[in-house]
């Protein structure tokens, strides 16, 4: 069994939903539902795979949620990054 971590946005120019899984090459699809870009991933996936082990150019870390308040300036990320702070979160 395998498992995969699929990145998932909506195309601003059709409409409709996309998904991808990073690092798999051709590992992509696009549908109007959840269920139906999820079952077509799969699909997409298991046509992969009948190749033979994937050869992953990258691995999934995750996602980070970057905040930023302009009054607050480019400094304080810098200033945050420095203190070995890993969230971005500037202006409370």
């Amino acid at each position: 069994m395998y498992t995969f971590s699929a990145v998932i946005e909506r195309c601003p120019e059709t409409g409709l939903l996309v998904d991808y899984v990073p690092g798999f090459p051709g590992a992509h699809s696009q549908a109007e539902t959840l269920d139906e870009l999820q079952i077509n991933l799969q699909e997409v996936i298991a046509m992969l795979l009948e190749d033979g082990e994937p050869a992953l150019e990258s691995d999934f870390i995750g996602l980070q949620q970057i905040s930023y308040r302009p009054e607050r300036g480019i400094n304080a990320c810098s200033e945050a990054l420095r203190g070995g702070r890993h969230s971005l979160d500037i202006g409370v």
